[in-house]
């Protein structure tokens, strides 16, 4: 992976759809060709009746801090608030089962993961904090998070399995960590075509690029472990798809009738131990702490510049 005096790059948005639409806007307009590969999608989960007797208790305020890790697990909490509330007004045969859930106290201190996630909250009339790092190790130098003491409590709205190392981390202080998974991330169907499509149409454009451009390694955005994963096992059982002959014909030193690997791509890493699983394998990587359109801009950016 060469470096290259253009700052124009191949960039794969692999965030979920319905969170891709303003960092593939940002890239391009800073001429970058973006392709939109959903590594993982969110699928809601149908609350337990252990999850109905965690909200009670946030209800009746039982929580000390609630942590909220994503827009998705702040939109489904507040809608489970709302029906909650709703329920209560008809039982009550009150006419205000509409209320907006600011009508009530908020039952906790809320910690919100990133400025989208806070936005969500923020719309309903919430108050928020914020780490100044919306990763683990932010959060765990908040105030509100470092005074707590072994006998409060925390309830966490995240997807399944995430957060693992915060909740990991304050119960070996001897707090009190429930959670609560309102959705979980699969793998999408869609996403073993389009990648196979992306990487045939990649290396045929490759053969009237000019040694420079085709120096220039595409850089994708990887988000958890568990995308990474799903991006380990695209790239190693997608093949090229040969449509037009010239690609077969074309002259074997550029290689562009075979399937890339894994070292063949830049990456942009969110948080360190994602960024210690790629420097164990020698991958090219430039570790983000936030996944804000701005920052991952800034990322391609300084990535470019540093190869």
């Amino acid at each position: 992976m060469g470096a290259t005096t253009s700052s124009a790059r191949v960039v794969i948005n692999t965030r979920p759809i319905e969170r891709a639409a303003p960092l593939s806007a940002a890239l391009a307009a800073n001429n970058h060709r973006v392709v939109e590969l959903p590594l993982l999608t969110l699928q809601p989960r149908h609350a337990s009746r252990h999850d109905d007797l965690l909200m009670q208790r946030w209800l009746r305020g039982a929580y000390a801090v609630t942590v909220v890790v994503s827009p998705t697990a702040a939109a489904m909490a507040i809608a489970y608030w709302q029906q909650a509330q709703q329920s209560s007004a008809a039982e009550a045969n009150t006419n205000d089962a509409d209320s907006a859930i600011t009508a009530i106290s908020q039952p906790s201190q809320i910690i919100a993961v990133g400025d989208a996630t806070a936005a969500v909250l923020r719309e309903y009339g919430l108050t928020v904090e914020q780490p100044l790092i919306a990763n683990n190790e932010g959060m765990l130098q908040m105030p509100l998070i470092a005074g707590l003491k072994a006998s409060d409590q925390v309830l966490m709205w995240r997807g399944l399995g995430g957060r693992r190392l915060l909740v990991e981390t304050l119960r070996q202080r001897g707090i009190n960590v429930d959670s609560i998974a309102w959705y979980e991330r699969i793998w999408p169907p869609a996403s073993a075509p389009l990648y196979q499509q992306w990487l045939s149409n990649y290396r045929l454009a490759q053969q009237t690029e000019t040694a420079q451009q085709s120096a220039q390694a595409p850089v994708v955005i990887i988000s958890s472990g568990a995308a990474f994963e799903y991006w380990q096992h695209l790239v190693a059982t997608t093949k090229v798809m040969a449509a037009d002959q010239s690609l077969t014909d074309h002259s074997a030193d550029r290689d562009t009738n075979s399937a890339l690997k894994l070292a063949d791509f830049d990456y942009i890493v969110l948080g360190d131990r994602l960024a210690a699983f790629l420097h164990e394998h020698q991958l090219t990587y430039y570790q983000v702490e936030s996944l804000d359109t701005a920052t991952i801009v800034a990322a391609v950016a300084k990535l470019t510049s540093s190869l």
